[in-house]
């Protein structure tokens, strides 16, 4: 399942759900950052790239997750911020600790990240959230 954030947590059945996949994401950084090297193996390189496509790419399928508009007193103008920015900063954090891994090599990990796997990651870029 993947995060999307209702406007209001004590109306959202799944809210435990949610909390409990947030916590399990901290602790997957939290020990990929704590052990660099020996846990990203071949082996697993497909199940961490389907792990970082659902949760990242989801919301580039049909409607985009939910946001809400916030202004930024420094600015002085109106900034939208995507709701479920929390969950999706710990799953490129994740992406992040994958890709630099002394374990990753270009050539291990070539059949995995592919052109449509960097298009998509690219298309990321176009949000209006300023966080990202």
């Amino acid at each position: 399942f993947t995060w999307q954030e209702q406007q209001s947590k004590s109306n959202d059945p799944q809210f435990k759900l949610k909390e409990l996949k947030f916590r399990h994401l901290v602790d997957l950084v939290e020990f990929t950052n704590k052990n660099p090297t020996g846990f990203f193996t071949p082996e697993i390189y497909p199940e961490v790239l389907d792990f970082v496509s659902v949760n990242i790419f989801s919301r580039t399928h049909g409607n985009s997750a939910p946001s809400r508009a916030q202004t930024d007193p420094e600015e002085e103008q109106v900034q939208f911020i995507e709701l479920s920015w929390p969950h999706l900063q710990l799953v490129m954090d994740f992406l992040m600790h994958f890709l630099l891994s002394d374990d990753v090599t270009e050539a291990s990990a070539k059949d995995f990240i592919n052109q449509s796997f960097m298009t998509k990651t690219l298309g990321l870029f176009d949000s209006q959230d300023w966080r990202e």
